[in-house]
């Protein structure tokens, strides 16, 4: 009797010998410049120009070489249908090879990557054969370990491609690479499918074609180097013009890709479809429980792909999307949602001091003071109901650059990270916003734990499509050079939105112009005498220095931390008040704190600036809105929303005024008001606009679009003399303690901090709240 062995899931087949240092990992860098990152006190706003324009012209330097390059090969290339490998077989255009190994990757079972072979090309000078195609790594180089622990499982592959930011060719065709017949290890059959694991895997066959092999290491090997591979998932990382990666997608084969091409699926062997056991749909066992005539099952393919949502024919109502923070802290992210015109239902932490300041600033919201894993386990979460947008901040002190000493909450802040997947699993939303430091992708000591993050975001529930990106706050208009990472889950079904381009930059970029220290700090300066009733606002009890001042309008302050900055205050006299700390966090002047000064800063230290928050959200509600009402499928890949719905031809009306009364003349007669809640009509024409499709290239042709240079202002603040005492103001306040005829610059300044006019009389004695 010939011996069989049944292959079962609780097998350690996917462990295979591997170790932590098993992992391949793509570094990942933001595009701001190591030294400003790293030096202490004030950055020049100068030098961030000077580099943006090194990098410009270094960009195009590289890119006018690539492209001579590529068009003086493309005139000595003609394309073959197969070549001959030097052991005889043959090579097609379809057929999908393994290429040698190089180097080390860890110990236990190893190999190369592998290569599906799109063209085939002749160089008619050297007659030299290139194979070209598209790049497939294995999980477990990609990824590592999984959140439990595991690792990736044996023969499941992800299709790679590298792209750079400024090229505006399809990630398919920025992604093909050239090999060398002599690189060929063997063929290999790759599956694509967009069913979950372990669905049309190995475990799925015949144990019997194992049968001759004897012990358990044997049938590792064969089904490591001769079994069936899989794809389901594709990553592509993100290149900066710098030539440095500093981003990534991941994203679960499209309907597409899982299909071969007609002019390829000759010359591919057909491997027979296993048939899996069927799975009952919920909706059918619900039927039999209530005694009913259960539901119409649906099949595989039904459950596993559903259909592409189509564009709605009937009108749709304006939906207001609904939020929810955890880790909210005092709640910078809350406020950036509520900008966003997004319905916040509650927020979540463990702080008290900081769960009292949101709840004061959220008054309509939920507050849960509580760990994050006992409201996901004893059912609070139900009272929060239905979720659009999830929001997740959670610590971020184990993971900074700066953290160099262990603490002793590193641990638990660690392991927060495994509160992700189960909210996931609680709240089923349909989008998952995450804001971290950047040294959780940057640093190699981190990488192992942003791996099972990734990984346990993608296989939460039905599964998620992930977009990163490490961004400079400074970029999008907080006055400091605050790098952080932005992460942004869609449930399968829902669209992936892009991440907000660069909004602020040097002159000369076709970019608003950076907002400084002076610019964040000119409200606080307006208010006068008023601005000392805020109790975290003593300038006479922040810390006394004598340092040299500064220009305040050229400066960014470094990354506020929870122990504030080392950037002294522009007058050089003293360090800066937790108010004016709120403000440089892109704060509102009336935004609430509590506790303590010393309480009061490491609020905003962990905060998400609201100012970034809100742009993000604005991305994913439009994104969200866009989807429902049919605009874009499921599948849509969007680099910039505004200019896809510009291609497809969709016209948004303008945003009229709602009247205020029945009687009202002002608003149009005739006209209707817009359908959209979030989408707005794009400000560029249609022709430039869509002619474009990277945040580079705009800001290349688009300087005659928008006029450069920063407003003159009508006063300017001398920084070097102020805040001299209570009992002594300095002349500049004794100045506007004079009535002042109000201007409409005036007006328009005030219109920025949404019409608020600000009197802190009255607060002097709270103890608690600003």
């Amino acid at each position: 009797m010939s011996s069989r062995r049944r292959i079962d899931d609780d097998d350690d087949i996917d462990d295979a010998s591997q170790d932590d240092d098993d992992v391949f990992e793509v570094p990942l860098i933001d595009l701001t410049d190591s030294e400003d990152a790293a030096a202490p006190g004030p950055v020049d706003i100068r030098n961030r120009s000077t580099n943006f324009a090194n990098r410009e012209q270094a960009r195009n330097q590289a890119v006018a070489a690539s492209r001579a390059k590529k068009n003086e090969r493309s005139s000595a290339e003609e394309e073959k249908q197969f070549c001959r490998r030097p052991d005889g077989s043959i090579i097609k255009v379809g057929h999908t090879v393994e290429l040698k190994q190089s180097g080390s990757r860890g110990n236990g079972l190893q190999s190369g990557d592998f290569i599906k072979v799109v063209n085939i090309i002749r160089d008619s000078t050297t007659a030299e054969i290139r194979l070209r195609g598209h790049r497939y790594m294995r999980e477990k180089y990609l990824l590592g370990q999984g959140s439990d622990g595991s690792h990736a499982s044996v023969n499941e592959l992800m299709m790679h491609f590298e792209v750079h930011e400024d090229d505006n060719r399809p990630a398919q065709v920025q992604g093909l690479v050239d090999i060398s017949p002599t690189e060929i290890k063997d063929r290999r059959d790759i599956t694509h499918t967009q069913k979950p694991y372990p669905m049309l895997s190995f475990r799925e066959q015949p144990a019997r074609r194992y049968s001759h092999l004897r012990s358990k290491d044997e049938i590792k090997r064969e089904i490591f180097h001769r079994g069936l591979l899989v794809c389901r998932w594709s990553r592509t990382s993100i290149i900066s013009p710098n030539g440095s990666a500093y981003g990534g997608i991941l994203r679960l084969l499209s309907r597409k890709q899982t299909m071969t091409p007609l002019h390829l699926r000759g010359s591919q062997p057909q491997t027979p479809q296993p048939i899996s056991k069927p799975i009952l749909h919920a909706d059918a066992l619900r039927g039999a429980r209530l005694g009913k005539r259960p539901m119409r099952t649906p099949s595989l393919e039904e459950l596993h792909t559903p259909p592409l949502k189509r564009a709605a024919t009937h009108p749709f109502k304006k939906k207001q999307y609904t939020f929810f923070d955890m880790f909210c802290g005092a709640g910078g992210a809350s406020r950036g949602a509520d900008n966003a015109g997004l319905q916040v239902l509650g927020g979540l932490d463990f702080d008290q001091d900081a769960m009292i300041a949101w709840e004061n600033n959220n008054t309509g919201g939920l507050p849960f003071c509580t760990d994050a894993f006992v409201f996901l386990e004893n059912g609070s979460h139900k009272i929060v109901g239905r979720v659009d947008i999830l929001s997740i901040s959670n610590p971020c002190q184990p993971f900074s650059p700066a953290h160099t000493i262990t603490g002793k909450n590193d641990e638990l802040n660690i392991n927060a990270l495994g509160a992700i997947p189960l909210a996931l699993l609680r709240f089923k939303p349909r989008l998952l916003i995450i804001e971290n430091t950047s040294g959780l992708c940057t640093h190699a000591k981190n990488k192992q734990h942003f791996n099972r993050l990734l990984r346990s975001i993608m296989l939460a529930g039905p599964g998620y499509n992930i977009i990163y990106k490490v961004v400079n706050m400074a970029d999008y208009g907080v006055p400091q050079v605050r790098k952080r990472l932005i992460l942004i889950a869609a449930k399968r079904g829902t669209p992936l939105p892009p991440i907000p381009k660069p909004t602020h930059g040097p002159p000369g970029s076709s970019l608003k112009p950076y907002v400084s220290i002076g610019d964040a700090l000119e409200v606080i300066e307006r208010l006068g005498d008023r601005a000392y009733k805020d109790k975290y606002h003593r300038p006479n009890d922040a810390k006394s220095l004598d340092s040299q001042p500064y220009d305040a309008y050229s400066k960014f302050v470094d990354c506020i931390m929870t122990s504030g900055v080392t950037t002294c205050h522009p007058s050089g006299k003293r360090m800066f008040t937790p108010r004016e700390l709120a403000l440089l966090q892109s704060l509102p002047i009336y935004h609430r704190l509590t506790g303590s000064p010393t309480n009061a800063v490491k609020q905003v230290g962990n905060m998400f600036p609201p100012l970034m928050a809100e742009l993000v959200y604005q991305s994913c509600a439009q994104t969200l809105e866009a989807f429902d009402h049919g605009l874009i499928h499921a599948e849509e890949e969007l680099d910039d929303l505004d200019i896809t719905l510009i291609e497809k031809g969709v016209n948004i009306p303008k945003l009229l005024p709602t009247p205020s009364s029945l009687v009202d003349l002002t608003s149009s007669s005739g006209q209707t008001q817009s359908p959209y809640r979030y989408l707005t009509r794009p400000g560029l024409s249609d022709a430039i606009y869509s002619a474009y499709t990277s945040a580079w290239a705009r800001r290349k042709i688009s300087e005659r679009l928008a006029p450069q240079g920063r407003k003159k202002r009508a006063t300017r603040i001398p920084w070097s003399d102020e805040y001299s005492g209570f009992e002594n103001p300095s002349p500049l306040l004794r100045e506007r303690k004079q009535p002042v005829r109000k201007n409409r610059l005036e007006e328009k300044f005030w219109e920025r901090h949404h019409g608020k006019f600000i009197d802190l009389i009255g607060y002097e004695d709270d103890d608690d709240v600003v």
